[in-house]
């Protein structure tokens, strides 16, 4: 989260200070225009949802110069998601 963090800083994004959620619910009238969910294993406690569980998988930074878009097979589990070189330092060679 830390590329997303400070690509959004560095495009004027203001953030919330961090805090303990317990329920969506109280992120609905927060006056938040975007809410990012990163939570993990932890949704099972926010949403109440029992068939959370953890799973092992990996990830592969691969080159594709082509990718400028954001694709995902759900019934596979897999996605992609590009990265620009120019918006964060990982991504340098």
């Amino acid at each position: 989260m830390p590329i997303l963090y400070d690509l959004a800083r560095r495009r004027g994004a203001n953030f919330a200070e961090p805090r303990r959620v317990h329920g969506l619910s109280e992120l609905v009238h927060g006056g938040y225009d975007v809410v990012i969910n990163c939570c993990g294993v932890g949704g099972k406690e926010l949403c109440g949802d029992d068939d959370i569980r953890p799973v092992r998988g990996h990830v592969l930074r691969v080159a594709a110069p082509g990718q400028h878009h954001m694709m995902a097979d759900l019934e596979k589990g897999t996605y992609i998601i590009p990265t620009y070189a120019e918006f964060c330092s990982c991504c340098h060679s």
